[in-house]
């Protein structure tokens, strides 16, 4: 079987996965990883979403965590600003968070 980094290359490529901490966002924020992407993880857990980025960090792949409350845009510009700063870029944007 071919690893997902000879299918999809996102080497070089930068990524904001929100509500990227557990479930379906984690499993996308792995998956990217694993493309070869640098990942943030923003997720409003700030706990979770550090055990998250450390999985995925353990692996050999790029992956930070911040925490972050999708409804403060405020907040959120700061997100992009801090994957800027962190990674050069943002490339990938996944808007998995919920919020009820």
């Amino acid at each position: 079987m071919k690893a997902l980094i000879d299918l999809i290359d996102l080497s070089g490529k930068s990524a904001i996965v929100t509500g990227g901490a557990k479930g379906i966002g984690y499993a996308i924020a792995y998956r990217l990883a694993e493309s070869g992407a640098k990942v943030l993880i923003a997720d409003l857990d700030e706990e979770t979403a550090r055990e998250a980025a450390s999985e995925i960090s353990k692996e050999g792949w790029i992956a930070e965590a911040i925490k972050i409350d999708m409804s403060d845009e405020r907040v959120v510009k700061d997100m992009v600003n801090t994957c800027n700063k962190r990674f050069g870029s943002v490339d990938i944007l996944v808007n998995n968070a919920g919020i009820f």
